[in-house]
Formats: structure tokens, sequence, C-alpha cells
């Protein structure tokens, strides 16, 4: 494939850059409207996103996504991959596998709606690492009340490295669990003022939940010996929420990183973990990324691409921890006159329960994911293809 530009072709020459810095930020007003750029590709067959926006500033959590780019990753060789923008700010490129080729260096080419023209520092595809088991013990870990702590179970990770191919690794978390709402009775005031059973459609008590895990977890092995690592500690979850009551699966994916990818991704780790006052002063991760005709201007973000190995770990009925099942969901126990609420506030929903402590039926207004367990984020009707089947 050829390149379609004249200006893209000189700029596609791989030497070495110095884009990689850590920028110590005096005045945060600095940073609005900077380009934010989130492109971690991997060698997995399926779909890779480049998510490309707008800061508003280092603490603001608006998300401006930036609309209009020309995005190319681009292979030593000079074969290169398109990215269409598949939503705001949202770029797609589904590779083909002639494309990934461990040891050759990739580079991220966007040009934003303003001309401006965006180059990554060159990135080796590193081949994969084997994850050789995932598994969980029991454990316990101090509350955020003081004096407590919480009962659950924290997964592990053994995995093996080879010095030869990279001492850096991180690993991204994704779990999936059953999700029941309580079996009250709905009901539904609507426009026509009249109290009625909420309707089969609105009424949706057990759904599956898919979230990330937001932390962010990085390992060296530069002083490591013997090819595999045991006990590598990931993501604890606690006896006192719906996640281990039913059903519960992780998705567990290993990336090998270049030495700059972990540097990028241990400081975003190290600022995620200094959130006390007395902490070290957070930096902003280093970026591999230039502005060609404006080295100064700081982007947020770095470009990667790493091979990658996955594995999932499905757990139900954990023995010896007890599931503390508290109430949810249970109606406000006042309930005031539902004729003289505003038609463009309708409709409104409504349960009835009974109250454990005293025995009393209670009718209520509740929030429609209290019935209807769909409205929750990422909540699915029917379960994943991977989930296990009775």
């Amino acid at each position: 494939m050829k390149a379609i530009k004249t200006t893209i072709i000189c700029f596609w020459i791989f030497l070495p850059k110095a884009c990689v810095e850590e920028y110590y930020p005096e005045n945060q007003k600095d940073f609005a409207d900077n380009l934010v750029i989130h492109a971690h590709l991997t060698d997995l067959d399926q779909s890779q996103e480049i998510r490309i926006s707008r800061s508003g500033n280092l603490r603001g959590a608006e998300y401006k996504p930036e609309s209009g780019c020309f995005i190319q990753v681009k292979r030593e060789d000079g074969e290169f991959m398109d990215f269409i923008e598949t939503g705001p700010g949202i770029y797609s490129a589904k590779p083909d596998r002639s494309f990934i080729v461990y040891g050759m260096q990739y580079e991220l080419s966007i040009i934003t709606p303003d001309g401006n023209e965006y180059l990554s520092d060159p990135e080796t595809l590193l081949r994969p690492m084997d994850i050789d088991s995932i598994y969980y013990h029991l454990e316990k870990m101090v509350s955020s009340t003081p004096g407590d702590t919480l009962s659950g179970i924290r997964f592990y990770l053994d995995y093996s490295f080879d010095h030869e191919i990279s001492l850096y690794n991180r690993w991204e978390l994704i779990e999936t669990y059953e999700f029941q709402n309580p079996n009250y009775q709905g009901y539904i005031y609507d426009v026509d003022r009249k109290l009625k059973p909420l309707p089969d459609e609105l009424s949706d008590r057990q759904c599956w939940i898919t979230n990330p895990i937001r932390e962010i977890y990085t390992q060296s092995t530069l002083n490591v010996s013997g090819g595999v690592y045991r006990r590598y500690p990931l993501h604890f979850v606690s006896n006192e929420t719906q996640q281990l009551l039913h059903g519960y699966s992780l998705l567990v994916r290993q990336y090998t990183l270049t030495k700059g990818a972990y540097t990028y991704w241990n400081a975003m780790k190290n600022n995620s973990n200094a959130a006390g006052i007395f902490d070290k002063q957070p930096v902003l991760a280093p970026s591999n990324i230039c502005n060609i005709s404006d080295e100064d201007e700081y982007v947020i973000g770095y470009f990667s691409i790493s091979g990658a190995r996955q594995q999932r770990i499905f757990i139900e009925n954990v023995e010896g921890l007890e599931i503390v099942e508290k109430i949810f969901c249970f109606p406000k126990f006042e309930l005031g006159s539902l004729y003289y609420i505003s038609r463009d506030l309708l409709p409104r929903y409504l349960s009835r329960a009974t109250w454990p402590e005293d025995g009393k039926v209670y009718l209520g207004e509740v929030a429609l994911h209290c019935l209807d367990c769909r409205e929750y984020k990422n909540s699915e009707p029917d379960p994943p293809d991977f989930w296990p089947r009775n």
C-alpha cells in the first residue's frame, strides 16, 4: 500500500525523536483544550479503537470528543492502516493479520480538523507471554470505615516471562457478574394519572453487568529470575456486594510492553494511587506523541502496540465466604400525593415491599433501575456467550 499524502510520507521516516518526557504542570489552566489520545493497540484478532478528545483541565471530568481526524498507524516498511470514525472521537479499524508482525515498529499519525499533525515515536510490537493460571484466595482488607475490615476474595495470577522478549507487563481486567433486583411488586404512575402494575416490558429483574476494573496493574521482571512469576495480586471483590452472590467472571488480558510504554503506565498507576494530601504530587504521565510543528505543545496520552494473551475465570458459591445480603432499592417510606406531580415529570415508578424490621408493607417511589435492571450501566438482559449454562 502507498501513503496518501506527500506531507505524511515526509514525517513517516523512522528517526529517533525526543517526544517522551515527564511534565510537571505549574498552571492547570495551561492544559485546557489539550489533545488527549488513547491509542493502545494489540495483536488480538478484534477491532481496535483509538479515542481522541480535548482536555478541560487536569481535574475536570468533562469529555470533549475530537471528531473529524485523519488517523493512520504505519509499519516501518510502509504498510499502513486507516482508522475510521465510528462515534464522536472514536476511531476504529480491524487489522488484517498480515499487518501484525512481531519485532517491527509502528507509528501513529493524526491530523486534526484544524490542520495540526501529530506523530508518535515508534513502538515495537513484542511477542505476547503466556498466562499460566488465574485463581483466588479468601482475604480480608481494611475498610474505609476506621477499625473495620472487609471479607472477600482476591484474584492472583501466575505468568511466564522471557527477558529476551521484554521485562515489562501490564494487565487489564474486565468483570462480568449476574445481578438480580429484589422481587418487589412494581407500579407505574403515568400521564393518565392512574397507578397501574408495571408492564412486563419495563420489568426485568435478572441481568448481567460488565465493567472494566479501573485499577492499573504493571510489573517489571528486571530483578526476577526463573521464567515464571507466581501470585501476582490482582482485583479484590468484597462479600458485601451482589457481585459474588449469583456468579462472577473475570477476564484478564496481559500485555507485553516496551520500556517506554511501561514508564507511561507506571506513572499513570502511581498518579492514581496518590490520593492523599500528604502523598507525592502527581505528574503528567510521559507522552510519546508530538505536534510536528510545535514540540512545546503537550499532548496527553501515549501510543503503544502490544502482544497480548487473555484468560477468563468463572466462580460461584465461594466456599468459606458468607455473602452479606443487603437491602437495596426499598421504596421510600413516605409517599406524597402523586396527583400534583407536574406532567413533564411523569412517569414515576413505585414498588410495594415488606420492611423486615417491623413487618409493615410500604408503597413508595423507586428509581426505574430498581424494577428494570437493564437500566444499570453496561447491563444486558441475557447472559453473555461465555456464561456457563445450567
